[in-house]
């Protein structure tokens, strides 16, 4: 596994808009003016429906981020599983 500098995580549940700007916001004004590794990881809460079904698509098809279906428990601290799955010395 190759250690990165940064990972910025995201979770979320039935928000493909958000997703979408987000990741964008983050590689065209933020990330890709840093020097370092890093990685955006997103933890979809609610991966069967057709938002879920688009994040994934969106992040392993274009945006070519990781995509982390989670569907153990549906609550807030599905954030972190960004945590667990990170592989950035520093984690936002």
């Amino acid at each position: 596994m190759e250690l990165k500098k940064l990972t910025v995580g995201m979770a979320t549940y039935d928000d493909y808009d958000g997703v979408f700007f987000t990741v964008q916001a983050l590689k065209a004004y933020h990330l890709l003016e840093l020097k370092c590794d890093w990685e955006i990881i997103i933890i979809d809460n609610n991966p069967e429906s057709a938002h879920g079904k688009e994040v994934k698509n969106f992040a392993t098809n274009w945006a070519r981020v990781k995509y982390v279906p989670f569907t153990a428990k549906k609550s807030t601290s599905t954030r972190n599983e960004i945590f667990k799955h990170a592989t950035g010395e520093y984690v936002l």
